[in-house]
């Protein structure tokens, strides 16, 4: 493994609309809000601290779809300056991404209210890297998968009711998979009370190494393509260049969907630190990701001097019914939460 962090990213965001809510930020890049063709962005970055991550910002915007861009341009604002500050501190501080989420949920919610709307808001999805740890964050149902040795993981999980339905055992996989394109959201941004969902919007601090590859993606891929779709692409196609690859996730999801589609590959050419030793840790496990079920439970693959602590958070607890992001409303009274089983 080398001295530098070297990510080579390739983008791709596809209209299904008369105006393209998704976004994708590219280390710095994004596109101009509301295209009405297909864009690209394909970018080559030595830094030793990258941000990447798409939204879809279609939530609760029904057939004004000139409200979404707001949105949209709000996240992508909120990565732009979370560059600019990580940067100058110098490492990932969970602390100042979550202040800096905090205040897109207000001017959201803001916008929200000055169009006289229940429901406004934002999905998004980013990865924050720095040396070779990284850590992934998102609110809704954009997605973050982990591809290495040919094995593909999804390392988000999605912010809806079937999901959490299936997290609680109260339906199969296969079920939430098939309701998911009418389930509420759980959280996104721009939700009423954006604190009940702090603890679900972070991964643990995790190890990457070269040969890793990350694709970010809106609900217009997941959708189309169920993650055993992806994964056998992912391994057809495993010596595609990113631009390949992208390409032909949608077209595939193109062939099955008329929604807006944002994809972004991420190849980690190089990293600092130690090579991946043989065994458990060449494969991409899910604990090496999710939040401990409970306290005291120690991040996996942390060095005393990686300058990252040990992840010790719980999950929240929080209620599937409570937030309604596609036509749903606000909370019943009194509601018992449901808790994550894992």
């Amino acid at each position: 493994m080398g001295e530098e962090l070297k990510i080579l990213a390739y983008g791709l965001s596809s209209t299904g609309k008369e105006l393209n809510l998704d976004n994708m930020y590219v280390n710095g890049r994004y596109v101009n809000v509301g295209s009405d063709s297909k864009s690209v962005i394909n970018k080559v970055s030595h830094a030793d601290f990258q941000i990447y991550g798409v939204c879809d910002s279609e939530v609760g915007v029904e057939k004004d779809r000139e409200l979404g861009t707001h949105s949209s341009n709000v996240v992508m604002q909120m990565m732009q300056r979370l560059q600019t500050t990580l940067t100058d501190v110098g490492k990932i501080e969970k602390e100042r991404i979550w202040e800096a989420m905090v205040d897109a949920n207000r001017t959201l919610r803001r916008q929200k209210n000055e169009a006289g709307r229940d429901t406004m808001g934002s999905c998004f999805a980013s990865l924050f890297l720095h040396g070779n740890r990284g850590l992934a964050v998102h609110l809704g149902d954009s997605r973050i998968y982990v591809v290495r040795g040919g094995r593909m993981l999804q390392i988000t999980d999605d912010h809806l009711e079937s999901s959490d339905m299936y997290r609680l055992g109260v339906i199969s996989q296969a079920q939430a998979e098939v309701h998911k394109t009418s389930s509420n959201l759980t959280a996104y941004l721009g939700m009423d009370d954006i604190y009940d969902a702090k603890d679900e919007a972070f991964s643990k601090y995790f190890v990457f190494y070269p040969g890793d590859t990350f694709i970010i993606c809106s609900d217009g891929v997941s959708d189309a393509l169920p993650n055993e779709e992806l994964e056998r692409m992912v391994r057809l196609l495993k010596d595609a260049s990113v631009d390949t690859l992208a390409n032909m996730m949608i077209k595939a999801a193109a062939d099955h969907s008329d929604d807006d589609m944002t994809i972004m590959i991420l190849r980690v050419e190089d990293a600092p630190g130690e090579a991946p030793k043989r065994g458990n840790s060449t494969i991409p496990r899910k604990e090496n990701y999710e939040k401990p079920a409970s306290d005291g439970e120690p991040m996996q693959n942390t060095r005393a001097d990686s300058g990252y602590p040990q992840d010790r958070t719980r999950r929240s607890g929080r209620d599937p019914r409570r937030f309604r992001g596609r036509g749903g409303t606000g909370s019943p009274p009194h509601a018992e939460p449901f808790f994550h089983q894992r």
